[in-house]
C-alpha cells in the first residue's frame, strides 16, 4: 500500500474526486496511488493533495490510523495549517517499502559521496519505521560535503529527521568548531529549531580534540545500527562508508562515542 492508498482509503475518496481536489487527471492519480509512478515531490501537486486530506481526516478513528501512520502514533496536530505542513512532509518522504527502494542487510559498504548518501538516506528511512523512541548519535570531523553539495538530498535528509524528531528521537552531535555555521543554518533554516530549543537536538564542540590526518565519522542508533566512515585529510570522495546492525560492533561504536563525548563541552548556538 501507498501512503496516497493509505490517505485515499482512510478518507474513502475517489481517483475522480481527488483529482478534482488537486488540479491532476484522473489517471495520474491511480498511478500514484497505485505505485507505478513515485511520489511527486513538487509543491504544485503535494500543497493542494495535504489540504484536502488535512480537510477530511475528521473522525476519531480516522484521526487515530492517521496518527499511528504519520506521527508513530502520537497525536496529530489540531491546526489545520500545522496538519497540512506534516502531511507534506511525511508525503515528501519515499517509502521504505517502495519498490524502488532496498532493504539493507546486516553489514553492508558504500564507496564514495554517492554511496555515503545511500547508505544514510537508506538507514533513515529505516529508522523511519522502527516505531519506537531512540537516541541518534552523530560524529564526524570530515567533511559534510557530501551532505550539503546536493540541495534536493539534503532537503530529503532534513525532512527525515525532522520526522524522526516529530515522533520523539532525540539527537547528539559532535562536532567541530569549523561544521558549527553549516549546523546553524540546517537547523535555524529548516524547521529544527523548536527542537533544538526543547532539548531534543544536542550539539557539543569537539574543539579540545585536533583534526589530525585521519578522520572519522559515526552515526549510531543506540542499540540498534550504525554507519562509520574514515578518510585521510580532505581525500574523502573515495572512501569507505560502513553500515552495520551487528550488535557487537554498535555497542562498541556507542562507547566510543561516549569516549570522545567525555572530552566536549555543550555547544549552544
Amino acid at each position: 500500500m501507498t501512503k496516497l492508498d493509505f490517505l485515499m482509503n482512510l478518507t474513502n475518496t475517489k481517483n475522480s474526486i481527488l483529482s478534482k481536489a488537486v488540479s491532476f487527471d484522473p489517471s495520474y492519480i491511480s498511478r500514484v496511488r497505485t505505485g507505478r509512478r513515485a511520489m511527486p515531490r513538487s509543491r504544485q501537486f503535494l500543497t493542494p493533495l495535504a489540504v484536502y486530506f488535512a480537510r477530511n481526516i475528521k473522525t476519531p478513528q480516522q484521526m487515530k490510523l492517521a496518527a499511528d501512520a504519520i506521527c508513530l502514533g502520537n497525536p496529530l496536530p489540531e491546526d489545520k495549517e500545522e496538519l497540512t505542513r506534516l502531511i507534506i512532509d511525511w508525503l515528501s518522504i519515499p517509502s521504505a517499502d517502495s519498490a524502488i527502494e532496498r532493504k539493507l542487510s546486516s553489514l553492508e559498504f558504500f564507496i564514495g559521496y554517492e554511496g555515503k548518501r545511500e547508505a544514510v538516506e537508506l538507514y533513515m528511512m529505516r529508522l523511519s519505521g522502527l516505531n519506537k523512541f531512540y537516541t541518534l548519535l552523530i560524529y564526524s570531523d570530515e567533511s559534510i560535503q557530501w551532505l550539503t553539495e546536493d540541495r534536493d538530498y539534503l532537503e530529503r535528509w532534513i525532512l527525515l529527521l525532522w520526522q524522526q524528531l516529530y515522533n520523539g528521537a532525540c539527537v547528539k552531535v559532535i562536532t567541530h568548531s569549523l561544521a558549527k555555521e553549516k549546523w546553524h543554518s540546517i537547523i535555524y533554516g529548516r524547521r529544527l529549531a523548536s527542537f533544538y530549543e526543547s532539548g531534543q537536538i544536542e550539539l557539543y564542540d569537539a574543539a579540545a580534540l585536533p583534526i589530525g590526518i585521519h578522520r572519522r565519522s559515526m552515526i549510531i542508533t543506540a542499540g540498534d545500527s550504525a554507519i562509520v566512515s574514515n578518510s585521510i585529510a580532505d581525500f574523502d570522495d573515495d572512501m569507505l562508508c560502513v553500515y552495520t546492525r551487528e550488535k557487537i560492533a554498535v555497542n562498541a561504536l556507542e562507547k566510543e562515542f561516549d569516549n570522545y563525548l567525555n572530552l566536549c563541552s555543550r555547544l549552544y548556538i
